[in-house]
């Protein structure tokens, strides 16, 4: 299991690790037949995803995943099916958008109102 980000996301520290296909850690449940590209850890804001994705499905499911913790921590209740729709329209913002995540990360003592 290789980490492959530490994110802090509402006060909280997430962390996502790269495993390999078919791991335990992406099953839903010890013996789920079908484990996913991907999986959020409720009790522990571990988030699980698969080695061997090409990098933009990596990216996506990282996103998709990382959404649940959000929805989880805000108790949104999000439906599977949102959850999807927005991890693909803000992926898609993010990488059309470069320049976004510089003015975002802006604060006023490096010139932003």
């Amino acid at each position: 299991m290789k980490t492959l980000l530490k994110l802090r996301v509402l006060g909280k520290v997430a962390r996502c690790y790269l495993v390999p296909s078919g791991h335990e850690n992406l099953r839903d449940f010890p013996d789920d037949p079908e484990p996913g590209y991907g999986r959020y850890e409720e009790n522990s804001l571990q988030i699980y995803v698969a080695e061997g994705q090409v990098l933009d499905q990596e990216q996506d499911t990282l996103l998709h995943e990382l959404w649940h913790l959000i929805d989880d921590l805000l108790e949104v209740g999000l439906s599977e099916k949102q959850v999807v729709k927005l991890t693909t329209a803000w992926l898609a913002v993010l990488k059309e958008n470069p320049k976004l995540i510089t003015y975002l990360k802006r604060r006023p003592q490096d010139g932003g109102s």
